[in-house]
């Protein structure tokens, strides 16, 4: 099977690619600026000669259809986007464009499946929810550009499936933590609590230092968008992959437990978004649920970062 992932030299694309090359599949990497850094890091140098590397813009509809059709590709992984909200109209072009693009030449060329990678972002603050578990269901309240735009994905992706018959799934992903993470509030965190503070031996100073959150360890995201583009057909257009809620006192002081020396300053903050999820429809449709706990993640982080430096 050929898959064409876009974002596919990004954090959670790259390891898409790695799961993908696991399974035995062709892999096709569609990125505007290829990290070629990140990918030899997570596939490995015998890995990166399997993938098929395409410098190229999402929001083209042209590039994208072409990289399908020349590449024989049959399912769809994507996973580009831009986090931030510092430029709006860019990442409404790239995040509401470029899906759209993915969509349309899907649909063009009758490929089997594509897989959106959502986010819980499209949710509101918790008050907007009563219940103590966010529906899977639940109605979008986002409150970033980042979390509109992703809402208005999710919305495309069920218009093309009911008007065009294209088998399109988006799979919301909470808090995706693991080495490499290179943007948005995520990296600042990760940075702080563990690859300063382990891998480089420095103070970290970390944000949202109340805060509980929904964490989900990268090689579990990646593992449910893969899952997900394996099923052929799905009673829900859209599902939340939940993973381990924990503070971040309780991540900070776990790290500390085994790197005594670890210096971690907790500064005030929390998030305005809900961390609790009905994930029994993942479970159900996709028998997915999260294989990580924090503890296995984190001692799995902690053992390659001190390899590193020593």
């Amino acid at each position: 099977m050929t898959y064409l992932v876009t974002g596919g030299t990004g954090f959670i694309g790259a390891h898409i690619l790695r799961l993908l090359l696991k399974n035995g599949d062709r892999v096709v990497a569609f990125d505007i600026a290829p990290d070629r850094m990140l990918l030899e890091q997570v596939v490995g140098k015998a890995g990166t000669t399997q993938v098929v590397l395409i410098a190229g813009d999402i929001t083209d509809l042209k590039q994208i259809t072409r990289a399908c059709k020349e590449n024989s590709v049959k399912k769809v992984i994507h996973t580009a986007a831009i986090i931030g909200s510092e430029n709006p109209a860019v990442t409404v072009r790239v995040n509401c464009d470029g899906t759209v693009n993915v969509l349309e030449a899907a649909r063009k060329l009758g490929l089997e499946k594509v897989v959106l990678a959502s986010s819980i972002a499209v949710f509101g603050p918790p008050e907007r929810y009563p219940e103590e578990y966010v529906p899977n269901d639940a109605p979008h309240f986002p409150m970033t550009i980042y979390g509109a735009s992703k809402s208005f994905n999710e919305a495309c992706a069920r218009l093309y499936f009911t008007e065009h018959g294209l088998n399109v799934v988006a799979i919301r992903l909470p808090h995706v933590y693991g080495i490499g993470r290179t943007r948005g509030v995520g990296r600042l965190i990760d940075e702080e609590l563990f690859i300063k503070p382990v891998a480089l031996g420095k103070p970290g100073r970390v944000p949202f230092g109340n805060a509980v959150n929904n964490w989900l360890y990268i090689e579990d995201a990646a593992r449910v968008l893969v899952m997900a583009s394996r099923i052929d057909k799905t009673d829900s257009r859209a599902f939340t992959a939940g993973g381990d809620i924990r503070s971040t006192a309780e991540v900070a002081a776990y790290i500390k437990s085994q790197v005594p020396t670890a210096s971690i300053t907790l500064l005030p903050g929390r998030f305005n978004h809900p961390y609790k999820f009905e994930t029994t429809p993942i479970r159900d449709e996709l028998d997915y649920q999260p294989m990580w706990t924090m503890e296995q993640a984190l001692d799995m982080i902690i053992h390659r970062l001190q390899n590193e430096r020593s």
